[in-house]
């Protein structure tokens, strides 16, 4: 877990005088007292490593002047539960409906949960679905087959609302990812039991705190978002501006990739050069929109921006290393399965489980840090010996 301070430079130090100079001191002290307790531990209740962290300072990195002060991590996901109860085993009949098949961070997910729950003596079923209205279908069939548990990833919570109900009055156990950002408790569950939080704010938080550790302030910045207003997305975008402007940069704009790739953020970039031709990074909700501006940015022959992703998966890896990508924040889609599994064993086992429970801490990955970051596949391997 990183300590939090304020960047500020030596030659302003000395301007300031000796008044200020000592009321920056007592803030320091106070900033980074408690041990470094600014970010969500992991889901494990264990610190993040050294890997997570980013560069100290853009005043010690690069000799020049940064955004004037780095706050520390303060948010809802940090006050929620690190992880649930471990189950005693059993055989129970668990589902995940996934929203997107193909997707590599789904992928993991489902294949964490499947593990988890067979290890644990349960049998896993898992669909997929490409809109709304087949996720609606789906859990009803599933209620049908007599499955006693369900993870769901909603494409549209609100469509399914009437399906949840009905499967809770069936007895079936329900949990979520990401539906209520703003709360941890059981409000604005809409019927499900219980949530796993991807950690959107604290990676938009390390975002930003990257960027603001390597401009100068007051530095121009933007967002590419999802042309679909997925809720998730939309709080990552608008978390990413909160954290940016309190960091002292200049949050410009964003515009929308509409196709969820690569090539749908050509260009969503190229707009957002046009529009604001003085930007020097980009936050992207996802790593294709990343590497989709940074091709946007090289054949309009801009140079040297940070461009930085959300997912961390092979693609980010790749684009890292490359030097076309400058950071991903890297999520845990094998811990959020694993969260799946023991949140519907305990609830089919009569445990108390808490509302909300955070998956393990997002990490900043950069060239610089790549090498110490477990992939997802490892991280499989290395507790269930499979990833497959």
């Amino acid at each position: 877990m990183t300590e939090e301070g304020f960047a500020v430079t030596w030659s302003r130090v000395r301007l300031m005088g000796f008044a200020v100079l000592c009321l920056l001191a007592s803030l320091a002290i106070v900033a980074c007292g408690g041990g470094g307790s600014s970010s969500p531990t992991t889901g494990s209740g264990e610190e993040s490593s050294a890997a997570g962290e980013s560069p100290s300072s853009g005043e010690e990195s690069s000799g020049k002047e940064t955004a004037a002060s780095i706050p520390p991590f303060e948010g809802i996901e940090e006050e929620a539960a690190a992880s649930y109860p471990k189950p005693k085993n059993g055989k129970y009949s668990l589902a995940f409906m996934n929203p997107q098949g193909g997707n590599e961070f789904l992928k993991f997910l489902s294949a964490a949960m499947r593990l988890e729950t067979e290890k644990l003596g349960g049998s896993y079923t898992e669909v997929t679905a490409k809109e709304p209205n087949e996720q609606v279908t789906q859990l009803d069939q599933l209620v049908a087959q007599g499955v006693e548990g369900i993870a769901i990833f909603p494409l549209d919570p609100a469509s399914l609302e009437p399906e949840v109900k009905k499967a809770k009055e069936a007895g079936v156990k329900l949990v979520t990812i990401d539906l209520n950002l703003q709360e941890n408790g059981l409000e604005g569950l809409m019927g499900y039991e219980s949530q796993v939080l991807q950690g959107r704010d604290y990676g938009s938080y390390l975002a930003a705190r990257y960027m603001a550790e390597n401009l100068e302030p007051g530095a121009e910045i933007g967002g590419i978002e999802f042309a679909i207003k997925v809720p998730s997305i939309v709080y990552t975008i608008e978390r990413a501006q909160y954290w940016s402007e309190k960091m002292g940069l200049k949050f410009v704009g964003t515009t929308a990739n509409k196709t969820d790739d690569v090539a749908g953020g050509e260009p969503a970039m190229t707009q957002l050069l046009n529009e604001h031709s003085g930007i020097k990074g980009v936050i992207a909700y996802n790593d294709p929109s990343a590497e989709g501006a940074y091709a946007a940015a090289r054949s309009a022959g801009v140079t040297g921006l940070l461009l930085g992703g959300q997912n961390g998966g092979s693609e980010a890896r790749a684009a890292i290393e490359a030097g076309t990508q400058t950071f991903s924040i890297r999520l845990s889609p094998t811990s959020m399965g694993k969260d799946f599994s023991w949140a519907l064993y305990n609830l089919l086992q009569g445990t108390k489980i808490p509302p909300t429970v955070r998956s393990a801490e997002p990490i900043l990955m950069t060239k610089e840090n790549i090498a110490e970051v477990p992939t997802w596949e490892e991280e499989l391997e290395k507790e269930y010996g499979s990833s497959e």
